[in-house]
């Protein structure tokens, strides 16, 4: 009885054994989406983790001692990547407002929301990676599409100047301020920009770092033209 029920056991461990050799005749793809890269045919010889070796072409980034056999690529949902700066990456968090403007889509804009981030910037770009899920149940958006990413900062009560006002001097962000007929070159701390305008925080006078009161003149135009102390004229 006792040789018996161990040859019982040992024929169900022989059942389980020779079905998990039949589970590797299929391939299951871990969501629904469509096989966008084959590396395996019929009459191909694999081996379990190195994959086809007979394959003469390698998607980017992978050695030709693993290669993935098939490529899935899920259609329901696209995930899209932006970097964004240093300066700006502690004011994005999850859910931060978000605009994905898609060139292949004659660059219709898609309201959207940053999904999650890497919380750690990347030491050699100095930026944060931000992820945003955008939905794509028509399959529009297709995976490898060039895709402009904008993440909305919002921050209450603050100045702002216009971009073309500022102008880089000696690695020093700088205006020119209308004071009595002349240009004075004022270096000025700035934060973030829409492309447009830019946030406007401290401004040097006299060696002291102050905040902007909202009476200054800024003068617009060819700063390049411009020196400290130059004479100008305002335009009616």
């Amino acid at each position: 009885m006792e040789a018996a029920r161990a040859k019982t056991q040992v024929s169900r461990e022989d059942v389980k054994r020779v079905a998990a050799l039949v589970g590797y005749t299929h391939i299951t793809s871990p969501y629904d989406g469509i096989v966008v890269t084959r590396n395996a045919n019929t009459g191909d010889y694999l081996q379990p983790g190195s994959g086809d070796q007979s394959v003469s072409s390698v998607a980017p980034g992978q050695s030709n001692a693993h290669v993935p056999l098939y490529v899935v690529a899920r259609t329901d949902m696209i995930r899209v990547f932006v970097d964004i700066p240093e300066m700006d990456a502690s004011s994005v968090t999850r859910g931060t407002t978000a605009r994905v403007r898609v060139q292949a889509l004659r660059d219709e804009e898609i309201p959207a929301a940053v999904t999650r981030t890497s919380w750690s910037l990347n030491h050699e770009t100095r930026t944060l990676r931000a992820e945003i899920d955008l939905p794509n149940p028509d399959s529009r958006l297709l995976p490898g599409m060039y895709a402009y990413g904008k993440v909305l900062i919002h921050h209450g009560n603050v100045r702002a100047l216009p971009l073309a006002a500022i102008v880089e001097l000696g690695n020093q962000n700088c205006c020119y301020l209308y004071d009595h007929g002349k240009a004075v070159q004022t270096p000025v701390q700035t934060g973030i920009s829409d492309g447009i305008w830019v946030e406007a925080a401290k401004k040097r006078v006299e060696g002291t770092w102050t905040d902007f009161t909202g009476k200054e003149e800024v003068i617009l135009g060819d700063l390049s033209e411009l020196t400290d102390g130059q004479m100008v004229k305002v335009a009616r």
